[in-house]
């Protein structure tokens, strides 16, 4: 059972009265509240109604600048992407696409359905993008000497052109 202690001694303070004080809070918090006793106070209970809220979607203020997407300059974002591919180890071209691609190659050199082992793949995906690495900053580089930023088609054939006839991709 709990004890109801009158306003009096709800005041006081000390461990005793604390004590007291939680033993006289209801412990279902949507209970009915309880009656005043005071006799020498009270003070009319007034509805009171709710607050409409304000549509903050629809509000556009000039100080929101934090939630504006940030512009940056014309290839900081590549240039951003590129040093991040370049510290990563990983492969860059998905596994699977690239065994498919090498299962078509083989099948159309054979009749019958060859198979390859997955060290096997893994080799050969690391040697291709190795190669395509390789070829593209010669490439580039052919792009630099024509004092051009972008690489272009024609910059590929004469990389192609100066690599010579023993080129993998020449044959």
């Amino acid at each position: 059972m709990r004890r109801k202690l009158p306003p009096s001694d709800r005041r006081k303070s000390g461990p005793a009265s604390k004590q007291a004080s939680r033993d006289s809070i209801p412990a279902d918090p949507k209970s009915t509240p309880r009656k005043n006793s005071s006799s020498h106070t009270s003070t009319p209970q007034t509805k009171q109604t709710p607050q409409r809220k304000s549509i903050q979607g629809n509000q556009k203020t000039t100080n929101d600048v934090s939630r504006r997407t940030r512009r940056f300059k014309n290839g900081t974002k590549a240039l951003r992407e590129i040093k991040a591919l370049q510290r990563s180890t990983s492969l860059l071209i998905p596994k699977f696409p690239f065994s498919r691609l090498v299962r078509e190659i083989m099948n159309s050199f054979s009749y019958h359905q060859l198979r390859v082992q997955s060290s096997a793949l893994e080799a050969l995906q690391e040697a291709a993008e190795m190669y395509m690495v390789q070829f593209f900053e010669d490439s580039l580089l052919c792009t630099l000497h024509a004092k051009r930023v972008t690489l272009m088609p024609a910059d590929c054939h004469l990389m192609r052109r100066l690599r010579g006839p023993s080129e993998v991709c020449n044959k």
